[in-house]
């Protein structure tokens, strides 16, 4: 659900609680939470807007990155990542293995070599290929 909506559809429960509550001193307190759960949402929003200002910087600094890497003066992150990963190539290890009736049983294996697979820029999430 987007802030928006959520923002509206609380808006929406507030005002049917006022429409449902006979005049009364039930209904002046409703009324007062009304504000306050208003004042509230402005209040907690206010965070949100903020790192919106932030972005503009963290969009420069991936600019900035990706043009060092064009140039050379930066590895990319998959590079580094997978370099830290390359010591592991040749290890002996246990893994899962399905069966054709689908259970799942630990086998002796040795890893072969390690695939990236780019989740983002920054985040690289490392598969590695078993030989049984």
């Amino acid at each position: 659900m987007d802030c928006e909506e959520s923002d509206l559809y609380k808006q929406q429960q507030i005002e049917q609680a006022l429409l449902t509550c006979p005049e009364g001193p039930d209904k002046d307190e409703l009324v007062n939470l009304k504000k306050n759960i208003e004042e509230l949402l402005l209040l907690t929003d206010a965070p949100s807007t903020s790192t919106k200002a932030e972005d503009p910087l963290s969009d420069e600094y991936a600019l900035f990155m990706a043009e060092m890497e064009k140039e050379g003066v930066v590895a990319p992150v998959k590079d580094q990542a997978l370099e830290a990963f390359k010591h592991v190539e040749g290890m002996k290890c246990r893994a899962p293995h399905k069966h054709q009736w689908g259970d799942v049983a630990y086998h002796n294996a040795m890893i072969c070599s390690i695939i990236p697979e780019a989740d983002n820029e920054i985040k690289v999430k490392q598969c590695a290929r078993p030989l049984f």
